[in-house]
């Protein structure tokens, strides 16, 4: 939700789903993704 706002993304709340999208342009979708510093892996 937080980087959503900051990116000015339209959040997604479906779990099924990207997370968030272009708010003119559905059809673009966006998935967060983290990971620890220095570390390898992502977490979702």
């Amino acid at each position: 939700m937080i980087i959503s706002e900051i990116l000015g993304h339209e959040l997604i709340h479906s779990k099924r789903d990207a997370d968030a999208c272009d708010p003119d342009d559905h059809s673009i979708k966006y998935e967060y993704l983290s990971c620890y510093e220095g570390a390898s892996g992502q977490l979702d």
